[in-house]
């Protein structure tokens, strides 16, 4: 199933405005729940935090939610939001499609929704496994190596190295799965 964020205008110039905003993109969730896929709608999701945290907070909570979805639809007006305008630069940014209508979404929708209900399943595991992996190596990258590691020497060299040894390993994988009975000399001498 694909995940499509709303993004719109949230603030207003008084309680009556904000309301309206929210149900403007609830009304849109709901249409994109109707046409198959999963739909987060930060509105609905902070209405009631307001001047709890700061609102640059709710943002960046925002576009890390952002990030992991399939599709952006925008809310009419939004271009009149710095959320929204900043939500739409990152979603094209990171190559999300970005949606200003409805229908364009539902016909991307229909063109992309083409496996089974367990082949989903299946992506969203894969998915999730693999970004729990990089947020990990990510971490403890940043850890080992004081941070800012796109700053370091030699980081290029070490990029490469990664890269020649996931090629190695991969190569041993293949030929040991079609050749299981061949074991790699160094492991018979222990």
């Amino acid at each position: 199933m694909k995940i499509v964020y709303i993004a719109g205008a949230f603030r207003g110039k008084d309680a009556w405005v904000m309301e309206t905003n929210v149900r403007e993109a609830e009304k849109l969730a709901l249409e994109v729940w109707r046409a198959g896929a999963g739909c987060v709608c930060p509105h609905a999701n902070t209405r009631f935090f307001q001047g709890v945290l700061p609102d640059d907070f709710w943002l960046r909570g925002d576009i890390g939610i952002l990030a992991l979805c399939d599709a952006l639809l925008m809310v009419p007006g939004w271009e009149r939001s710095e959320g929204a305008t900043a939500e739409h630069a990152e979603a094209l940014r990171l190559g999300i499609p970005v949606f200003y209508y409805l229908e364009d979404l539902e016909k991307w929708l229909d063109e992309n929704q083409q496996m089974s209900p367990d082949q989903e399943a299946h992506l969203r595991r894969v998915k999730a496994h693999i970004l729990r992996r990089i947020d990990a190596k990510y971490r403890a990258g940043q850890r080992e190596h004081g941070g800012n590691l796109w700053k370091k020497p030699g980081v290029l060299e070490m990029l490469l190295d990664e890269l020649v040894d996931a090629c190695v390993y991969a190569e041993s994988k293949l030929e040991q799965d079609e050749n299981p009975g061949i074991v790699d000399p160094a492991l018979r001498e222990r």
